[in-house]
C-alpha cells in the first residue's frame, strides 16, 4: 500500500474560525495531514495551533464550493460566506453551497493569501 501523505505533498490547507467585519482577513488554524480516516482508512487534514489571522494579496483569486464543483467568488463574499457560516452555522447556508471550513491555499513571498480554494473532502 503506497503512504497515504504522499497524496498531500504540497498542499497547504487551512479550516477557517471566522472573518473579519472589514472583510480584509481570515482568521484560521493550519492543519496537518493524518492517515487513517476514521471510517474508511483515508487520510485527511486535521486543524492544529491556535487560529491566525491570514491577509490576502491584492487581485487574490477566491472560490467555494457550488455541489461539488467550485464557483468563482470575490474575496469580500468568501470572507462573508466563511462570517456566515461562523456565525449561525449550516442553517443558514442553502444547498448547493457548503460550510465546510477547509481551503486550500496558495500564498506569495509575503505570506499573504493568492489563491484560496474550499475544498469539498476534508
Amino acid at each position: 500500500m503506497p503512504d497515504c501523505t504522499a497524496r498531500a505533498a504540497g498542499m497547504r490547507i487551512i479550516q477557517t474560525v471566522d472573518a473579519s467585519a472589514s472583510g480584509a482577513t481570515l482568521t484560521a488554524r493550519e492543519t496537518k495531514f493524518v492517515c487513517g480516516g476514521p471510517n474508511d482508512g483515508d487520510g485527511y487534514f486535521l486543524a492544529v495551533g491556535k487560529p491566525e489571522k491570514f491577509h490576502f494579496a491584492a487581485g487574490a483569486s477566491a472560490s467555494v464550493l457550488n455541489g461539488i464543483h467550485s464557483k468563482q467568488v470575490s474575496v469580500a463574499e468568501l470572507l462573508r460566506f466563511v462570517h456566515k457560516c461562523a456565525g449561525s452555522g449550516a442553517g443558514t447556508v442553502q444547498y448547493p453551497s457548503s460550510c465546510n471550513g477547509q481551503f486550500a491555499i496558495t500564498v506569495n513571498k509575503a505570506g499573504k493569501i493568492t489563491a484560496v480554494k474550499q475544498r469539498y473532502h476534508s
